[in-house]
């Protein structure tokens, strides 16, 4: 009987624990989700190093806008161009990574 008691009561604590830990989890996937949504809503742009090229994502890392000045369409130089673009691409979703993952880590700061 006793036995019986011992088990069932480490069985109970288990079940306590394992629910407090799901509860836990629900908590930060929901935090998470607005996060991701709130990401979602702002935006970043950087440029390339020539500044010839400004790329804006959102938090996300979505591209939303380029901006390029001007090309001599007669001599275009299209290696340089598509460096540019990968360069401030690269860029803005560095910004927006940064900017991303340093609000996460002081929203879960106490939670981790």
């Amino acid at each position: 009987m006793t036995n019986d008691y011992v088990v069932d009561s480490a069985i109970a604590q288990l079940r306590a624990l394992a629910d407090g830990a799901t509860q836990e989890l629900r908590a930060l996937a929901e935090k998470m989700n607005e996060l991701t949504e709130a990401a979602a809503k702002r935006s970043f742009s950087a440029s390339s190093r020539n500044s010839r090229v400004t790329a804006t994502v959102n938090g996300k890392s979505e591209l939303l806008a380029l901006r390029i000045a001007t090309v001599d369409r007669r001599r275009p130089d299209t290696e340089q161009l598509s460096a540019d673009l990968t360069a401030a691409i690269v860029a803005a979703r560095e910004v927006a990574g940064r900017a991303v993952g340093e609000r996460v880590r002081r929203v879960f700061e106490g939670d981790l």
